[in-house]
């Protein structure tokens, strides 16, 4: 059963990820810049739910976001904590983001999440067996 709902997250995390990158592409625009952090906020539910569920298959019970990233640093998927760490800071500010100059700053930061996201992703999908 763990298997399946990481096979679920999964996915979505693959359809999301690829949606963020998408809209990263997509240049500064107004539009284009909101669309980015909506997908960022996405992509990180995504990315934490997959994280804790491949951390559950590997016999780890955390319990919230923060938790499930330091799961993945302990099982050594993941590397950059500093990255981690910002990405989680990041996504609790974005949800109150209401002045233009704090959500331009944030759409700068996306890329390096981004590409924090895909090597979280590539990991988990890797390391499960649940390649593409």
């Amino acid at each position: 059963m763990p298997m399946d709902r990481l096979r679920l997250l999964l996915d979505d995390f693959s359809r999301v990820l690829e949606r963020f990158e998408e809209a990263l592409l997509a240049g500064s625009a107004p539009f284009a810049r909101d669309s980015a952090i909506l997908h960022f906020e996405l992509c990180y539910e995504v990315a934490w739910k997959s994280s804790r569920a491949y951390a559950v298959t590997q016999g780890l019970q955390p319990a919230g976001p923060r938790e499930s990233f330091a799961a993945l640093v302990t099982l050594g998927l993941a590397h950059d904590e500093q990255v981690l760490s910002q990405i989680l800071r990041a996504r609790n500010d974005a949800v109150h983001i209401y002045r233009l100059p704090l959500a331009d700053a944030l759409r700068v930061t996306l890329p390096t999440f981004s590409a924090e996201f895909r090597k979280l992703h590539d990991g988990i999908r890797s390391h499960s067996g649940l390649m593409r």
